[in-house]
Order: structure tokens, then sequence, then C-alpha cells
């Protein structure tokens, strides 16, 4: 197979050992193949990045609304030395063939930075709040939900536990109205991060992983990841939250019906164009019901909807 054919296939993750061998050696012998596959990948993430930054901005308002498709994000294939070629030579030598069965990081996240958002995989021992969104920095609150194991057949993705929503309330939500999401919120205080981050709008990435069990016939569930920056002082999530639509500098969003396999975890993914001049930046992960709900309707509860690996990165 050519370089070309070859690099196609592990930028799309569908690479054998048999042409990740080829691959690496086609990359070990030769100046000019190392160079073109550099070309290759960096046109990549070119074309992936690559957005008007008013799109950008409205991303939520226009897009995130609308319910899409389920998507299959996870590449399971050899992390290959090439990506470290590709890298400008940050590695040197080959990586072991015994990771086969490792993740494999596209170019993209092998080149971003990795900001603080506490406890992503919900492995710690403080579970999120279920009061509401969190009064201060650096913590899980929200609706009902329970950090859990392998749960109904579903097992955490890695790491050894999960979170699990169960109702699209919390201890604080009034009785009276019919809610159909639950949602998980944490503030992240980015005045620590300026430098890390620049003095130019800051190119941001929130994902999370997602599953659920069999829905049952005639109901629907949609996941969604979402980000809000502002100009604050304070980490109270709830303060932000009820002002977000007016207030927030720069938001991003994006929501996906489940696929109802609990074989396979969705990966879901929003950027967000921070500011320079922001300093709070508000995280949301839910689940929602997508079926009209009658008036009045008590708050939903999910049968087994789930949610881990939530991270947030500086892209480059």
């Amino acid at each position: 197979m050519t370089l070309d054919s070859l690099t196609a296939l592990y930028l799309e993750g569908r690479l054998d050992q048999a042409q990740l061998e080829q691959l690496e050696a086609l990359l070990d012998a030769d100046p000019k193949a190392r160079a073109r596959f550099r070309q290759l990948c960096n046109l990549d993430t070119a074309l992936n990045d690559w957005a008007p930054i008013q799109a950008a901005q409205s991303a939520w308002a226009k897009a995130g609304e609308s319910v899409l498709p389920a998507q299959k994000r996870n590449r399971w294939i050899a992390w290959p030395a090439a990506a470290a070629i590709a890298l400008g030579g940050l590695l040197t030598g080959f990586l072991s063939g015994s990771l086969v069965s490792a993740r494999a990081l596209s170019p993209k996240e092998a080149r971003s930075v990795p900001l603080p958002l506490v406890n992503g995989n919900f492995d710690a021992a403080q579970p999120p709040s279920t009061d509401g969104p969190p009064k201060e920095f650096a913590q899980w609150g929200g609706d009902f939900s329970r950090v859990t194991g392998e749960d109904q057949g579903i097992r955490p993705p890695n790491g050894r536990r999960m979170l699990r929503f169960l109702r699209a309330d919390n201890a604080q939500s009034p009785k009276t109205k019919s809610q159909a999401a639950s949602e998980l919120w944490q503030t992240i205080d980015l005045r620590p991060l300026r430098e890390q981050l620049g003095n130019k709008p800051a190119h941001l990435e929130l994902s999370a992983l997602f599953n659920s069990t069999p829905v049952p016939k005639g109901r629907h569930f949609a996941f969604g990841v979402s980000a809000y920056a502002f100009q604050s002082d304070s980490g109270d999530g709830a303060d932000l939250w009820s002002r977000h639509r007016d207030a927030a500098l720069a938001s991003g969003g994006k929501i996906e019906l489940s696929d109802s396999d609990p074989a396979t975890w969705q990966r879901i993914t929003t950027q967000i164009l921070v500011p320079p001049d922001a300093t709070v930046l508000l995280v949301t992960a839910r689940v929602g019901s997508a079926d009209r709900l009658p008036p009045g309707s008590p708050a939903v509860e999910f049968p087994g909807q789930y949610m881990a690996n939530v991270s947030l990165r500086l892209l480059p």
C-alpha cells in the first residue's frame, strides 16, 4: 500500500497490525515519507478544526439545540510511532507492538493540553452534589445521580466507576415544574490558567463518554455537553447558569441521540473559543428525554443512562 493510503487508514483509526508495521517501516526509512506524513496529518487536523469564529461562538444557539444522530468516535487501534514523528520527533524510537489494544490518539488529541477538570472519571471519594449547580469552583453538582461500578451490564470504559443519571430534578427543584433533562455542572477558575491560555482567544475542547441500556420501545434519550465562558469572580454555578443566555461571553455545545447500544460508549465533543477576558468556565453534561411530555408530568426518571471520562483540553 502507498504511504497516502496507509496514512488515511491511520487517521480513520482502521490500521491493522501488518499495515501499522508497514507504515512504521516507511517512516523510519525515508525522511520524505515523514515529511509527507506530517503534511497529511496537519491537513486532516486543519480540516477538522476549521470553522468561522462566528460559527464557533454561536454553535450552541444554532446547532446545539438540534438533536443529531449518534456517531461513534472511539478509535481502538495501536498508537504507532508514526504519531511521534508527526509531532516533530518529540519521541525517539518506536513504541512496542504490544500496545495494539491501546486507544490511538488523533494528531489533534496528541497536541492538545489537558486542563484541570476535577474528578472527570468519577473515581474520587466525594460524589457529585444533588443540590443543583455547585456553589464553588472545582466540584460537580446537579440533578439526582449516583456514582457506580458495573451496572446493568454496562462497565466503566476505564477505571472503576462511572456516573449514572437518575432523575431530571434535584433536591432544590420546584416540585410543580415538569423537567426532562438531568444535568451535571462544574465551574472552572480560568485565572490560574491565564499564562497557559495566553492573551489571545483560547480554543478549548470539552468531551465526555456516554452509554445507555437498551431504550424501551417508544422512548428516546439524548446526551449532550456544553461550555460557557464568563467574566466573573464567583464559582457559583447556579448564579452563572441562571444568566448564561445573556452574560456568557462565549459558548459551545453538542447534543446527540443515544444509540442504545450498551456495548459501545458514545463520545460527544464540543469546542468553545474563550476570550482573553474570560475568568470562569461553566461546563455541563446532560441526558434528556427527547419525547414530548404532557403538561404537569413529573420529573423524568432515567432507566439506564451513564457518563464517564469527562475531559477538558486546550487545543493548539
